[in-house]
């Protein structure tokens, strides 16, 4: 079963106590994901231990958003809205059986969409973090 987090926005900005929902990509996504993800850091020079291309998500979790941070922005926006894809807002926070994709008026502070951009990220990395906490 794909893992599934409400988060909510805290904080002072326009969006705060707006309830967003995010679920983990099917695994063959969260693996095509990985590589893209990897592919294109390797690309873009970064040094990677052998064999790094072949870790899908569990090598981008390694890495993290810092690598995909240094890809040109064409190339890191395919990456973070393929992640966005996975959020969906609640129009009522007290009403979680509705839930629907995120129309442009539903986020009015810019930074709620790194906010939830790293979340998605966060929730499809954490596993490998916790397999390996040497990382």
């Amino acid at each position: 079963m794909r893992k599934v987090i409400e988060y909510r926005i805290d904080g002072d900005g326009r969006d705060s106590g707006k309830l967003f929902v995010i679920t983990e990509m099917p695994s063959e996504q969260a693996f095509h994901w990985g590589m893209k993800a990897l592919l294109a850091v390797m690309k873009s020079g970064i040094d990677m231990p052998e064999g790094f291309e072949n870790s899908g998500m569990a090598g981008v979790a390694t890495v993290g958003l810092k690598a995909i941070s240094s890809l040109d922005f064409d190339t890191a926006k395919v990456l973070l809205d393929e992640l966005m894809g996975c959020v969906k807002f609640a129009p009522d926070p007290n009403k979680l059986e509705v839930v629907r994709k995120i129309f442009a008026e539903d986020i009015e502070d810019p930074m709620t969409h790194g906010k939830l951009r790293m979340e998605a990220f966060k929730l499809h990395v954490d596993f490998f973090k916790a397999a390996n906490p040497s990382k």
